[in-house]
């Protein structure tokens, strides 16, 4: 409908346009019909014609461009997403991993103190003078409140103070125990000893040493790190 009118009113200024020149035989009239002429048939091709076409397809060939970009964009925003959920995924992983390291390092750990075997701390130590000698009370403290099996100590007299042992057996005071008759073994000059025997429940393994004289005694056992060297006094 819009181009019909616009048809109909060109044709009409056309027309009048054409009478006028005709009527006035001036120069400058066959110059405005055809400059005018040319303005009526630009604005049809814009407004109609192949011109809005033109127009029209590169704004839409713009508007495309512009929802690609925005398309790539989304997409490049996903992928970054995607990146960042896979990066924060890893990292949760490799924390997990670490906990479980060290849960199981804590656990080797705990069983490689399980499987040290216990040791004996001399924590008493008590003189008691005799009419025959000296005899020394000890009391060890075990590092583990486990059984201990069986205990043994070696006593040698670890000077030149010419002392001998008389005699070298457990003390109920570390509680009750469980001996025999080859517990107990003193050489024949007198200057070492050696006590073999269990205790029945958990304690602290105490025993008694009997000596002629005052002397420095030297200490070791199947749960000593070191021998540990005492004396009387």
């Amino acid at each position: 409908m819009q181009e019909i009118i616009f048809l109909i009113v060109s044709i009409s200024i056309l027309g009048v346009l054409i009478w006028l020149s005709y009527k006035s035989h001036l120069k400058r009239f066959p110059t405005m019909f055809a400059v005018t002429l040319l303005c009526v048939v630009a604005y049809y091709l814009f407004q109609y014609g192949n011109l809005s076409s033109f127009s029209l397809k590169a704004l839409s060939a713009e508007a495309n461009f512009v929802r690609e970009k925005k398309q790539e964009v989304a997409k490049d925003a996903k992928a970054v997403e995607a990146i960042r959920a896979k990066v924060e995924e890893l990292l949760l992983d490799s924390q997990k991993s670490q906990a479980e390291i060290l849960a199981i390092n804590k656990q080797i750990e705990a069983t490689a103190a399980l499987a040290i075997p216990p040791t004996l701390t001399l924590t008493g130590k008590d003189t008691e003078v005799l009419t025959s000698g000296y005899k020394i009370t000890l009391q060890f403290t075990p590092s583990k409140n486990e059984p201990l099996g069986s205990i043994v100590f070696v006593a040698s007299i670890d000077d030149h103070s010419g002392a001998k042992i008389l005699n070298f057996w457990p003390s109920i005071k570390g509680g009750a125990f469980s001996s025999g008759d080859d517990s107990k073994k003193i050489s024949a000059d007198g200057k070492s000893a050696q006590l073999s025997y269990s205790l029945i429940s958990m304690g602290r393994p105490t025993f008694d040493l009997t000596l002629t004289k005052k002397a420095r005694i030297r200490i070791e056992g199947n749960y000593f790190k070191n021998p540990i060297v005492v004396d009387t006094e």
